[in-house]
């Protein structure tokens, strides 16, 4: 897939003005990519605090070697490379968390209160981070949020077509689930809230 120039507010035309040292464009994309790009991480690190040091490195470095940076290649693409490594050093260099400071389980709010109207999207994307396998959600991520290809994907994590098809599947099946479960529980909890009389 090759991108188009022809848009002069395309992420690559902006990326190649940045790559020139103009400083507004560079800006321009780091307001685009800060958000996405900070959870996507996130679905790596699963620690907020983290995932902000690493998504600013990951502009730093972005600006450092964006001259390398060739506009064959997505831009996104590129830059979420660059975080997909960021992400992988911080959690080989990663210290088991204490019990006390260890992730909620899977009923936490994410996948219940979050949810509990599971056709809003960016609850559906939460409730993807909070319950999903962190490869399954990257790719989920990149595939729908980012619109990547499977190819670019594959190039991005290192891994082949095949498995990330199969990671897509795979998360594909269980939000489905998941988001069946707590449509049941969301409607059974209005039923009895329905039905409960009232106290004198």
């Amino acid at each position: 897939m090759y991108p188009t120039l022809a848009d002069p507010d395309s992420d690559e035309s902006v990326a190649l003005r940045a790559a020139s040292g103009s400083h507004p464009d560079f800006a321009v994309l780091v307001k685009r990519f800060q958000g996405p790009l900070f959870r996507f991480i996130l679905s790596r690190v699963r620690r907020a605090e983290e995932a902000e040091d690493i998504a600013q490195q990951c502009f730093v470095q972005a600006w450092k070697h964006l001259p390398r940076w060739r506009p064959e290649a997505r831009f996104s693409t590129w830059l979420y490379t660059i975080a997909h490594r960021a992400a992988l050093n911080q959690l080989r260099r990663a210290v088991p968390l204490p019990l006390e400071e260890a992730p909620e389980p899977s009923t936490n709010h994410h996948a219940g209160n979050d949810c509990e109207r599971a056709d809003n999207s960016s609850q559906i994307w939460d409730l993807a981070r909070s319950e999903l396998p962190a490869n399954q959600h990257e790719a989920l991520w990149l595939f729908y949020g980012e619109d990547l290809s499977v190819e670019e994907i594959a190039a991005l994590t290192g891994t082949g077509k095949s498995l990330v098809k199969i990671r897509l599947f795979r998360a594909r099946i269980k939000l489905k689930s998941l988001i069946a479960r707590l449509d049941r529980r969301t409607a059974t909890s209005a039923l009895l809230r329905f039905t409960t009389p009232s106290r004198p």
